[in-house]
């Protein structure tokens, strides 16, 4: 029994570190194959638990010595014990599921839009007065049937009475991405299917969904422009790297970032390119103000880029000695930017983090305010306050104009989503899974919804868009919430 205990302690040893600066699902096939050692082992001692102690050692020896000759054979079986494994699980799976489009609350259409990440082109979280809900009740939850390992890092976008949002997606031998379409009651509307996993968040302009697709570890990646009404692919865009880049549609453009590859400015109608700039790896999602396009890298020469709009030319760029990670936010004749050594999987073995005031015209520092680990998030600004996140595990709200500390929340663990504004509240979540809400002025907590107590291991990289009285928010295990309680719409 012993043995049984420490095979199992075993097999809950990740067998291989993940490295990724966006997290990206692992198939089926590939999980397996990390943790076959770990599950021979645990069967071997489980059968060692069933015989006698004597007669099984004599065949635990043998059997060792068997598969070290015969290694593939050895792993055969184990993928044949596996394979067992897993239509058992899907079979429970399917009787012992909660239902995860139950409703709680009454329904209605947000008045109001949040049509790209972050709300508007300045990436502010703030894009008008929109009220978000001051009761932590689910109004209704969505997941795809179709597809169990999903993951909703992608943060959502809000326009014509619908949420488009972006998921990653893992089959037995694939991994593929797919673009939903839901309605307000969180019924589906359309979805479409695209290649590569999503991580890039969906802009919806003029009848139209822009959205990126690829990981880290992927090239060949595409931009995709699809009808809003039905989904049908209108155009598509080839990229030679990966566009986890979120794009910002402005003037008949659309903006992204495509790792490696540099920025793209295409024609928003035709797909057709208007200009490229190469030589910097950008993965973050663009802003735009005043006829400037600003972007931040995290490899090579890092820092801040500021291009022109209309030809992609360089107008300035800013150094920094940290990678650049948060998409930055504009407000006024100023940029925000988060910057530092960690990333969304796992803090740096030296951890760094800071935000950066920067001025929009010269691109000259204004102010620095470090804090214990990376920012990946980006700014909420508003009434000369920005809001932002850290690894560290805090919420913080500055003075804008001074860069000075006004309160900071202990959230308990990284904060990797970007912080909403509505009414005078704050909305964000951490990694484990907890959503929460703090007042603007004090960063008091007003309540907190732990999604970890329904769907254990649960992880928040998404952002929320704020709406009607809602916060919408993707999440892991492949689960998309809308949050409001009764007496919140409106």
């Amino acid at each position: 029994m012993a043995k049984l205990i420490v095979a199992a302690i075993f097999l809950l040893i990740p067998s291989l570190e993940a490295h990724a600066v966006i997290p990206s699902l692992l198939s089926p096939l590939q999980g397996l194959i990390s943790v076959l050692p770990q599950l021979l082992l645990l069967l071997v001692a489980t059968l060692g638990a069933i015989f006698s102690l004597r007669i099984w050692r004599e065949r635990l020896s043998r059997l060792r010595a068997f598969m070290k000759a015969h290694k593939f054979i050895a792993l055969a079986i184990s993928a044949a014990l596996i394979g067992g494994m897993i239509s058992g699980a899907i079979v429970l799976a399917g009787r012992s599921a909660p239902d995860l489009k139950g409703k709680i609350g009454s329904d209605g259409e947000f008045p109001k839009a949040w049509p790209t990440f972050r709300g508007d082109l300045k990436r502010t979280g703030n894009p008008g007065d929109l009220r978000g809900p001051i009761n932590p009740r689910i109004a209704w939850r969505f997941r795809d049937s179709e597809f169990r390992a999903g993951d909703f890092s992608s943060s959502p976008a809000l326009a014509e009475g619908k949420i488009f949002v972006g998921s990653a997606q893992g089959g037995i031998f694939s991994s593929f991405g797919v673009v939903y379409c839901l309605n307000d009651k969180g019924e589906l509307i359309w979805k479409f299917k695209t290649r590569r996993q999503i991580f890039s968040s969906p802009a919806v302009v003029g009848g139209r969904v822009y959205i990126g697709e690829g990981l880290h570890r992927d090239t060949d990646s595409k931009l995709y422009c699809l009808d809003a009404k039905d989904g049908k692919l209108l155009w598509d865009f080839q990229t030679k790297s990966h566009v986890e880049s979120s794009p910002t549609v402005s003037d008949g453009k659309v903006l992204f970032g495509a790792g490696e590859d540099g920025v793209y400015c295409l024609d928003a109608e035709t797909g057709e390119m208007i200009w490229h700039f190469e030589g910097i790896h950008v993965d973050l999602s663009p802003a735009v103000a005043d006829g400037k396009v600003l972007v931040g890298t995290g490899y090579g020469e890092m820092g801040v880029y500021c291009l022109d709009l209309e030809t992609g030319e360089l107008i300035w760029r800013h150094r920094t000695e940290y990678p650049v990670w948060g998409s930055p936010s504009v407000d006024g004749e100023r940029v925000f930017v988060g910057m530092g050594n960690g990333n969304f999987v796992e803090s740096s073995p030296e951890p760094y983090g800071a935000l950066l005031c920067l001025d929009l015209n010269s691109g000259r520092r204004i102010w620095i305010y470090e804090v214990g680990d990376s920012v990946l998030t980006a700014p909420a600004l508003k009434d000369g306050r920005v809001y932002f996140g850290s690894r560290d595990g805090h919420l913080y709200c500055l003075d804008a104009d001074r860069g000075e500390l006004i309160w900071k929340f202990d959230a308990g663990a990284p904060v990797l989503s970007s912080p909403a504004l509505g009414d005078d509240l704050v909305y964000s979540a951490s990694e484990n899974g907890r959503i929460f809400a703090l007042g603007r002025e004090e960063g008091d907590l007003k309540w907190a919804f732990d999604l970890g107590l329904i769907i254990p291991g649960v992880k928040i990289l998404s952002s929320p868009a704020v709406a009607g009285g809602r916060i919408y928010i993707g999440c892991s295990k492949g689960v998309f919430l809308s949050i409001g309680g009764t007496g919140d719409d409106g």
